[in-house]
C-alpha cells in the first residue's frame, strides 16, 4: 500500500487542477471521453492512480471497483462515496470479480482455487460491508478456480476451471454452472475445453465473462471467443477469438461491449472506426488515454448484436484498447484502463446523435 500512496502523491502534484483539457469543439456525432476524478481518503481529488481490476454499477448511476483489498465507490455525479480498504484476512476481502445483485448487494469473487469446503464466493451487503458465503459452488471434493460469475434475478451464473486431468496443468475444462441463493439449487449450464495453461500455483490462467440479456439467452467470453447460448447451455452462434483475457459488458437495450480478438474473418463484416474525443482530465490522465488507445494488435472494443439468435458486430472503437473492466452505469461506460501508476477510470458516453 505504501507504493499506492507514492503514486496517489504524485498524482496530486503533478495535478494542479482538473482542467476542461480540450480545445477542439465539440463534436455531437463522436463518442466522448472523459477521465472521472475521485478523492482517495485524507487526499485531494485526483484521476491518474492504480487501475481498478474490477467494476461493477450501484443500481444509481455510481459505481463500485476493486483493485486488490482497496475498495473504491464513485457516485452518480462523480462524488467519493467510499474509498476503504478492508483486511486482507477478512472473509471475501480480496474478490477480482464483481457483479450487481441489487442495490444493496454485491456478488464479490477471487480467483482462488476453492474445494466443496471452502468457497470464495459470496454475497456483500454494500450498507455495512459484511460478507456471506454462497455455498453449493462445487458439487464434488475436487478442485477448481472461479473465472467469472454473473446475477440473473436470484441465481448466479458461476464460470469455474478444473485440470482436465488431476495433476496437469492444461487443457482446463470450463463449466458454466447456475446456483439458486434462495433455495440452494445447482445446475450445469454449460461446458467446453479451454487450452490454457497454469501460470501460477494454485490458480488457472483463463478469464470468462458472462452476461444474461433481456430474452433469457446467455453470452459467455473465453480465450476461445464469443458464445451466446439459449437458456438451457446450448450453444446459438458463436464467434471464435484468441484473446486470453476477454472482456464483456451489457449496457441498454442489450448492447454488448466486447473485448476481442476475433480470429480470421469470423463475425460480420468490418465496421469503420467510430470517431471519439476526449474532454477534460488532468495531462497525465489524458495521456494513459492515449496510451491505451493504440490499438495495433486487433485487439479492440467492439459493440455485438444477439438479435435473432445471431452475433454480429455494430460498431467498432477504436479507444481503450488496453481495457481491464467495463461497466454501463447511468447514462454511459465506465472503462478501467492503466495499471500501478497510470490508471484511470474514463466516462465513455455514446453519441448525441448518428455521425
Amino acid at each position: 500500500m505504501r507504493a499506492r500512496r507514492r503514486i496517489a502523491l504524485a498524482a496530486v502534484a503533478l495535478l494542479a487542477a482538473l482542467t476542461t483539457g480540450c480545445s477542439a469543439p465539440f463534436d455531437p456525432a463522436a463518442w466522448t471521453l472523459e477521465p472521472i476524478p475521485y478523492t482517495p481518503r485524507g487526499m485531494k481529488a485526483t484521476d491518474v492512480s492504480y487501475a481498478q481490476a474490477a467494476l461493477a454499477p450501484d443500481g444509481s448511476g455510481g459505481f463500485w471497483g476493486v483493485s486488490s483489498t482497496t475498495w473504491l465507490h464513485v457516485g452518480a455525479e462523480a462524488e467519493t462515496l467510499a474509498h476503504v480498504n478492508v483486511a486482507v484476512d477478512s472473509p471475501g476481502s480480496q474478490p477480482a470479480l464483481l457483479a450487481p445483485l441489487s442495490a444493496t448487494e454485491l456478488l464479490t469473487a477471487d480467483r482462488n482455487a476453492l474445494t466443496r469446503g471452502h468457497s470464495p464466493l459470496g454475497v456483500l451487503e454494500t450498507g455495512d460491508m459484511s460478507w456471506r458465503e454462497v455455498p453449493s459452488v462445487l458439487d464434488d471434493d475436487g478442485i477448481a478456480s472461479i473465472t467469472g460469475i454473473a446475477a440473473d434475478g436470484r441465481d448466479v451464473l458461476v464460470g469455474l476451471l478444473r485440470p482436465a486431468a488431476r495433476g496437469t496443468t492444461g487443457p482446463l475444462a470450463l463449466e458454466v454452472v447456475r446456483i439458486g441463493l434462495d433455495d440452494g439449487s445447482r445446475a450445469l449450464l454449460h461446458t467446453e475445453t479451454i487450452s490454457v495453461a497454469s501460470a501460477e500455483q494454485g490458480r488457472f490462467a483463463a478469464t470468462t465473462a458472462t452476461g444474461v440479456l433481456s430474452d433469457g439467452t446467455v453470452l459467455l467470453t473465453t480465450p476461445n471467443g464469443l458464445s451466446l447460448l439459449a437458456a438451457d447451455g446450448s450453444v446459438l452462434d458463436r464467434i471464435p477469438s484468441d484473446e486470453p483475457v476477454p472482456l464483456l459488458a451489457i449496457g441498454p437495450d442489450d448492447q454488448i461491449l466486447w473485448w476481442g480478438h476475433p480470429a480470421g474473418s469470423a463475425g460480420t463484416p468490418s465496421h469503420p472506426p467510430a470517431a471519439f474525443q476526449v474532454r477534460g482530465g488532468s495531462a497525465e490522465a489524458r495521456t494513459s488515454i492515449e496510451t491505451a488507445s493504440k490499438c495495433a494488435d486487433g485487439r479492440r472494443l467492439q459493440f455485438m448484436s444477439a438479435a435473432g439468435g445471431l452475433l454480429r458486430e455494430t460498431a467498432r472503437l477504436p479507444f481503450l484498447c488496453g481495457a481491464r473492466a467495463a461497466i454501463w452505469t447511468g447514462s454511459s461506460w465506465v472503462v478501467s484502463i492503466g495499471g500501478e501508476g497510470d490508471g484511470v477510470l474514463v466516462r465513455v458516453t455514446p453519441p448525441k446523435k448518428a455521425g
